[in-house]
């Protein structure tokens, strides 16, 4: 059965990097990946390297979790009409607020994809109260 550790060393051999690239960009040192990815010791791959793997390079945590592919993801489309039709019924400075809004909770939201539907449910929340006040 494979491990996490080897889905790891699959995963930056997909990204096409080198263990010292891929050591930097998740700021630790290639040694320690190394180890990682050998399963030295009994170490796993932490839920940093996971969440930095997904938020620099879109890598499914299901794979590397439980090897349930793509290994990467698509990039979503997001298509504003879509999701809030009614949008432009906002004025500026509505529009602002719901930006703003956004704004402060978007790095918590996008950290783990388990939030993206939580996010767009706020953005969507959001404009929905403002639209029920105009």
């Amino acid at each position: 059965m494979e491990s996490e550790n080897s889905r790891l060393k699959l995963v930056r051999k997909t990204l096409k990097l080198s263990q010292l690239e891929l050591s930097k960009a998740l700021n630790m040192k290639q040694g320690s990946l190394s180890d990682i990815e050998r399963g030295k010791d009994g170490l796993g791959v932490s839920s940093n390297i996971k969440l930095g793997l997904q938020s620099k390079y879109r890598v499914n945590i299901d794979f590397i979790e439980n090897g349930v592919l793509p290994i990467i993801l698509e990039e979503e489309k997001f298509d504003i009409n879509q999701k809030a039709p009614d949008y432009r019924k906002l004025d500026q400075d509505e529009i602002h607020f719901v930006t703003k809004a956004l704004e402060n909770n978007f790095d918590e939201l996008m950290g783990d994809k388990r939030f993206k539907k939580e996010f767009l449910f706020r953005a969507s929340d959001w404009v929905s109260t403002l639209l029920k006040k105009n």
